[in-house]
């Protein structure tokens, strides 16, 4: 299985079929897209709390509906933001709820399509979730994270399934936290994974920028975001 230009045909047929199944059942619900109890805005808001969010441009792998834009709204209206998804099912309900002059959707399998670069954040939200038969789930996620870091100025950000649970689904894939970090860090030294939001779920941001001070062995990324504190402890 080569997934350099993208997933096996059959594994993106059967994706589609699945969502094409909750998508007749439930139309344009939380659960036509699969998530069942209602919880996406605590996913969304923790894939957003590693980044400041002010003016920045967004990348959304598998959108769905395209609802992580009302979590950004939360926050700031001075943002751009591009989703795509295989479903074009999904994006007619994401163009009708948000396309604006800074708001645009693209239906493409995010491997195998060339998609415009230099976003500063690139946020995925359950596209890992499934289970696809004849998929080596750890190279499909690290080639997504690698796509995506590539297409993204400042980091990324993705959540995803533990494997820390007291049950599992056959349709779903749960990941190893610790493997996952591995992955990560073979990509950037600077990551944070959390899985402290809900029991059986993680998410993980990478840094692009990795770069510390030599002195004080603190990235350079987080003395930016906390300069008055560490300035105040340096001169204290």
């Amino acid at each position: 299985m080569d997934l350099e230009h993208g997933l096996p045909t059959v594994a993106v047929a059967t994706q589609r079929e699945l969502y094409l199944e909750w998508w007749n059942q439930y139309g344009a619900t939380h659960e036509g897209l699969a998530w069942n109890k209602g919880k996406q805005g605590t996913r969304f808001d923790t894939l957003l709390s590693f980044f400041d969010l002010e003016g920045r441009s967004f990348l959304d792998v598998g959108c769905g509906f395209g609802d992580l834009n009302k979590a950004i709204q939360f926050h700031t209206t001075n943002y751009s933001y591009l989703g795509v998804d295989i479903m074009e099912e999904y994006l007619a309900v994401a163009n009708t709820r948000y396309a604006s002059d800074t708001v645009a959707f693209q239906r493409a399998e995010f491997l195998a399509s060339e998609l415009p670069r230099n976003f500063d954040i690139g946020i995925a939200s359950g596209t890992f979730n499934f289970r696809m038969a004849g998929v080596d789930h750890y190279d499909y996620l690290q080639r997504s994270l690698v796509k995506m870091l590539d297409a993204c100025t400042e980091g990324v950000a993705v959540d995803m399934l533990s494997d820390k649970v007291n049950f599992q689904r056959e349709s779903s894939f749960y990941y190893s936290p610790s493997r996952v970090l591995e992955i990560a860090l073979s990509l950037t030294k600077n990551v944070s994974l959390r899985h402290d939001f809900q029991p059986f779920e993680f998410a993980i941001a990478l840094y692009k920028d990795d770069s510390f001070h030599e002195q004080m062995t603190v990235f350079n990324r987080h003395i930016a975001r906390q300069r008055p504190l560490i300035e105040a402890r340096i001169l204290s």
